[in-house]
């Protein structure tokens, strides 16, 4: 790995995104900063926390442009309570890990695959709408539902009815009995807003990469439940594909977020981006690549997957194609010789020990990492 002089001037772009469970991007950037800063003064640190569109995105927008505005809506399971999204002039940001995602169930609430429900986030967009917001950014990412965005519609009005017309709960278990659907009742609002959609990555609806088989256990599927759960989300994207024809196979990333992005593609034309390569743009991170010298980034796991559409990996492209040299700071860094051949790295997990150890305490091994990054002895 290359050395610098610490004596000599260096400008330094910290790019940190969070580590999930552990410590937040700002956290690691003031760490990374305060690390360097402590060792010379002749590097010039400048932090920018960034997201790909999954837990944590709001909070790198506020500040920038963005404001918090609180709005009352249900979370997964259907408790109420007070949320944030994000408002700049007409544009709302809503996040769904803020709204009704998996890391805002109470610990007495066990996951429950067939009652969780996207119903907070057509609540939340209502409440945007009502402000005003006319173009909408929603970022998908730590659902907890599988819903295929049947209950966000719900929330909107539409009405879902079963083969003898009684109606159905605005969840999986509702679409699993789901025969017809009213949407009559958001006609009015389907040609007024501008939908784009972050998702963080390309899996189909269904399938066996699909919302149901790949995502469905961690939000509490058994393995007996998934090609059931599977077959809903087929049916329901047929009855929406009759209410609006799209080209599924032609669509990446309809299968994010328990299915939600199909809803929005359907009934509001919804444009799906990766998360990352949008915060690229928003925060116009190739222009400060650009001017830097050195790029430092952080995840809490590197490894393939990294280069597939994560921020880590947009990054490190970029450093590429701007001739900069980088570095990668992750809790554990995979076990891929192509891979961290090709990467300047260091494993947090790796100098500790442990994995355990740096978890437990990150902002000690992040600064050990800088130091050993640097030169300093241990």
């Amino acid at each position: 790995m290359k050395r610098y002089e610490i004596d000599r001037p260096l400008k330094v772009l910290v790019l940190p995104d969070k580590f999930k469970g552990s410590l937040s991007a700002f956290e690691i950037g003031q760490t990374i900063s305060e690390a360097i800063l402590s060792q010379t003064t002749q590097w010039d640190v400048t932090v920018i926390p960034v997201a790909d569109g999954g837990d944590g995105s709001l909070n790198i927008l506020l500040g920038k442009a963005f404001s918090a505005f609180t709005v009352t809506c249900q979370g997964a399971l259907g408790k109420t309570d007070k949320r944030r999204i994000g408002v700049h002039e007409h544009h709302a940001f809503i996040e769904l890990a803020e709204i009704c995602g998996i890391a805002l169930l109470d610990k007495e609430e066990t996951l429950d695959p067939f009652r969780a429900s996207s119903y907070g986030l057509g609540e939340a967009l209502s409440a945007a709408i009502e402000i005003g917001a006319n173009e909408i950014t929603f970022s998908l990412g730590g659902s907890a539902s599988i819903d295929g965005g049947f209950g966000f519609l719900c929330a909107l009005g539409a009405k879902g009815f079963d083969s003898n017309g009684k109606e159905v709960t605005p969840d999986l278990s509702g679409l699993m009995q789901l025969a017809s659907v009213d949407f009559k009742k958001i006609e009015d609002i389907r040609g007024k807003i501008k939908v784009t959609v972050l998702v963080d990555v390309d899996s189909p609806l269904t399938g066996n990469s699909g919302a149901a088989y790949v995502y469905g256990p961690q939000k509490g599927l058994k393995e007996d439940e998934l090609i059931g759960a599977n077959n809903a989300l087929k049916a329901w994207q047929d009855l929406l594909m009759k209410e609006a024809p799209f080209d599924s196979s032609k669509i990446k990333g309809l299968g994010a977020a328990g299915g939600i992005p199909v809803a929005l593609v359907a009934l509001f034309k919804s444009e799906i981006v990766s998360g990352s390569k949008w915060f690229m743009n928003h925060l116009t991170l190739k222009d400060a690549i650009k001017k830097a010298d050195l790029v430092i980034t952080t995840e809490g796991r590197f490894d393939n997957q990294s280069m597939m559409g994560k921020i880590t990996g947009e990054i490190l492209k970029e450093c590429e194609h701007s001739g900069k040299d980088h570095l990668v700071i992750a809790g554990v860094v995979a076990n891929d010789e192509p891979l961290n051949q090709k990467v300047n790295y260091l494993s947090m997990s790796d100098l500790s020990g442990s994995l355990q150890s740096s978890f437990e305490e990150p902002k000690k091994w992040l600064t050990e990492s800088v130091r050993e990054f640097m030169g300093i002895n241990l």
